[in-house]
């Protein structure tokens, strides 16, 4: 067995087991971990064949683990532990102090045996905009230095990586003392990275009806809040429905923004 950086073809296999277990991946995820991240993308392989597949993003201070995939045939056998503690080796090789995960039920006895411990929920909502044109008149988009502030503030570290892909294929929106970003996509949109100062439900609902009147027609539309943000409900009023919970777990010292200003992870629970 060898663990190895993936490759296209990983991928492809990684999108296949993914599609088995009724993921949502979105493109542009693919394209951050085969591009910009592409040193923490890994595949577990016997004689070039993928079994398993997991992903790692470094920040500077946090570090993120995702996208921990196996098929049915091969689960039992060890192959998800060897994956996740090569996960780790590589964050603490970079680093990280702070390891952050989304959980499900199946793999939370797994991360608890690596000293993770729950420190949160993470609540996953969706919504379907029309085929009939957007939802309303969209601001001009902000200048990136405006989600760089704010996303700097939550995480106090610099997401070098991250952002400026995200921002590139997106825009971001300011109400008040709030800020969230829309990332496009063809497949797939996700509403985050996500800021609020003030917890305002009138001034989050202003913000979150500017990035629906910005959403593309006809592709479904993701987001993935703390349940501690207190924000579901200006979810449910815009018309987005709860489709799944996870676990947030941590190892390693709390970063400040669990306590602060974030609201929705800039990702589907893999990348923070």
């Amino acid at each position: 067995m060898l663990i190895r950086q993936a490759t296209a073809a990983d991928w492809h296999s990684f999108l296949r087991f993914a599609d088995d277990e009724g993921w949502q991946v979105p493109r542009l995820e693919i394209d951050l971990f085969s591009g910009p991240m592409a040193t923490g993308a890994f595949a577990l392989t016997d004689d070039e064949r993928c079994l398993g597949f997991i992903t790692a993003a470094a920040h500077t201070r946090s570090g993120w683990i995702g996208n921990l995939i196996l098929p049915q045939e091969e689960r039992g056998k060890g192959y998800g532990g060897q994956l996740f503690d090569y996960a780790v080796r590589y964050l603490e090789g970079c680093g990280v102090q702070s390891l952050l995960l989304t959980a499900s039920a199946l793999g939370k006895p797994l991360y608890e045996k690596r000293g993770f411990t729950t420190i949160g929920a993470i609540e996953r909502w969706r919504f379907d905009p029309n085929g009939k044109g957007s939802c309303g008149n969209a601001d001009d988009p902000l200048p990136f230095s405006i989600l760089k502030e704010a996303d700097a503030y939550a995480w106090q570290e610099e997401r070098r990586d991250l952002l400026p892909f995200l921002h590139n294929r997106g825009q971001a929106f300011l109400a008040g003392r709030s800020c969230l970003h829309l990332q496009h996509g063809e497949d797939i949109q996700v509403l985050g990275p996500w800021y609020t100062a003030s917890r305002c439900r009138v001034e989050n609902r202003q913000l979150v009806l500017k990035a629906l009147a910005a959403a593309t027609p006809g592709v479904p539309l993701f987001t993935d809040i703390l349940t501690r943000s207190g924000l579901s409900p200006v979810l449910k009023l815009a018309g987005f429905r709860r489709t799944g919970s996870t676990d947030l777990m941590l190892r390693g010292p709390r970063p400040p923004m669990l306590t602060s200003t974030l609201v929705a992870l800039a990702s589907l629970g893999s990348m923070g």
